[in-house]
C-alpha cells in the first residue's frame, strides 16, 4: 500500500446549498485535523468561494464574474475551454479524486486520462437530480468511478436498482454538520414580521423548487388558515429562488390573503436564528437524499415532520409513523401539525430525541476520521 499524495476534491459549484456546504465541511475537517495535502476544482463559482479559498489552494473554472471572451469560449467549445484551464492542476500528484456529485462527468473523462488517481464520486441525489444531469454525464461518471459513496439508504438503493452499481462498489457516508449552530442576533427583517408571542411558527428552509416541495409548503399554509381558520400560524421558509419561482410564490400568498402569514425570506449567511425561531420544521421535499437543513434544525431541537418515501427523512427519524405523511397528503399534514401544537410535551420529547440523535451520530467532529480513513483504506492508501 501507498501513501496518499495529494486528494483532489472536485465541487460542482460553490453555491450555499446541502452537497457544496457537506464538501466544505469534509475539507474543512481534513485541514484541521491532519496534514492531508489536496487542491480544491469548483467547476462553477457561488458564494462560498471565498470559504473554499480559506482553506486552501482553489481553482474556480467558471468564476462568478467571467470576462465576455471567457464565457463565449465556455459555451462554444466547453471541452477546449476546460482542457486549457485544468493545464495548472494536472501536473499535481494526484492520489485520489472525490468528485462531490453526479455533475461533473466531462470533468471526470478529462482528469482521469491525465492521471493515475483512484476517483470516488460522492452521490447526494436521487433519481430526478441523477437524470437531470443528462445521459452522456451519467455514463462518464459511471466509467470513471472507482467508488460511490452514498448519502443514505435511498441513494444507495436508487444506485444499485436503476444504474446497476455492484453493492461492493457503494459506502454510505451520511451528511454531517461541523459545529453547535449560533442563534445570536434575531435578524432585523425577522424582526420587522408581523408575529405575535403566540404564533405557533412552522419552518421551511432549502432551495425554493419543486423538488423541495414550496408549493406543497404554501397549500399547507392556505388549508390551516384559510379553511382550519388556524390564524395564528406563520410559515417562515429560509432559501434562495429557483428561476421565475419568486414571483410565483408571492401571487399565491397575494391571491389566498397570507400576506400576514406566509413569509419567504430568501437565502441567509447564517440562517440559525431563524430557525431557532421555529415551533415545527417542515420537509416538504418531493425527494431529499439527506438534507443537510435537517439535520441543522434538529440539532436546534426542532420537531420535523415529513413525508414518507421522500429519501433520507425517513431514516433519520428511524421510520417514525407519527412524523411521516402519506403520499403528499396536506389534509394529514395540517392535523399532524395541528396535534403537535396543541401538545407541547410530546413535541418537546421528540425534538429534543432528534437532538440528541444529531449530536451523537451526525457531527463532522466524530465521523471525520472514520470516513477519511475509510476512503484512503479503499483507495489504497495508508500513512
Amino acid at each position: 500500500m501507498r501513501t496518499a499524495k495529494h486528494i483532489l476534491f472536485i465541487c460542482h459549484e460553490s453555491s450555499r446549498t446541502g452537497a457544496p456546504i457537506s464538501l466544505l465541511y469534509f475539507i474543512r475537517w481534513i485541514k484541521n485535523n491532519t496534514d492531508q495535502k489536496f487542491v480544491i476544482l469548483i467547476d462553477k463559482g457561488g458564494d462560498l468561494d471565498e470559504a473554499f479559498r480559506n482553506i486552501g489552494p482553489t481553482y474556480i473554472l467558471r468564476p462568478r464574474r467571467q470576462s465576455l471572451v471567457s464565457k463565449i469560449w465556455a459555451k462554444i467549445g466547453y471541452q477546449s475551454f476546460i482542457n486549457n484551464q485544468l493545464k495548472s492542476i494536472i501536473d499535481i500528484p494526484f492520489s485520489i479524486i472525490y468528485n462531490n456529485t453526479i455533475a461533473n462527468g466531462i470533468l471526470l473523462e478529462t482528469l482521469k486520462k491525465e492521471t493515475q488517481a483512484y476517483v470516488f464520486t460522492h452521490i447526494h441525489e436521487l433519481e430526478s437530480v441523477i437524470q437531470s444531469s443528462g445521459g452522456k454525464n451519467i455514463r462518464l461518471v459511471k466509467k470513471y468511478t472507482n467508488h460511490f459513496i452514498a448519502a443514505s439508504i435511498a441513494v444507495k438503493n436508487n444506485l444499485i436498482h436503476n444504474h446497476q452499481i455492484l453493492d461492493k462498489n457503494i459506502t454510505i457516508h451520511y451528511e454531517c454538520i461541523e459545529f453547535i449552530p449560533d442563534t445570536s442576533g434575531r435578524n432585523e427583517t425577522t424582526m420587522h414580521l408581523p408575529l405575535n408571542k403566540s404564533d405557533f411558527i412552522i419552518g421551511g428552509a432549502g432551495f425554493v423548487d419543486y423538488r423541495k416541495g414550496f408549493d406543497l409548503y404554501l397549500e399547507t399554509a392556505k388549508k390551516l388558515i384559510n379553511e382550519n381558520y388556524q390564524t395564528d400560524f406563520k410559515f417562515i421558509w429560509v432559501g434562495g429562488f429557483g428561476r421565475n419561482i419568486q414571483k410565483m410564490v408571492a401571487d399565491y400568498i397575494r391571491s389566498h390573503n397570507l400576506t400576514n402569514h406566509v413569509f419567504f425570506l430568501g437565502e441567509k449567511k447564517n440562517p440559525y436564528p431563524y430557525y431557532q425561531m421555529f415551533d415545527l420544521f417542515y420537509l416538504t421535499s418531493r425527494e431529499d437524499p439527506f438534507p443537510l437543513v435537517m439535520l441543522e434544525n434538529a440539532s436546534l431541537g426542532k420537531t420535523i415532520i415529513g413525508f414518507r418515501g421522500t429519501g433520507g427523512f425517513e431514516e433519520f427519524v428511524d421510520y417514525d409513523s407519527d412524523l411521516l405523511i402519506d403520499s403528499f397528503d396536506i389534509q394529514q399534514a395540517t392535523d399532524v401539525i395541528i396535534k403537535l401544537k396543541n401538545n407541547e410535551t410530546t413535541s418537546a420529547k421528540v425534538g429534543n430525541r432528534l437532538k440528541n440523535k444529531v449530536y451523537e451520530k451526525y457531527m463532522m467532529g466524530s465521523n471525520g476520521m472514520k470516513y477519511f480513513s475509510r476512503i484512503k483504506q479503499l483507495a489504497g492508501y495508508v500513512e
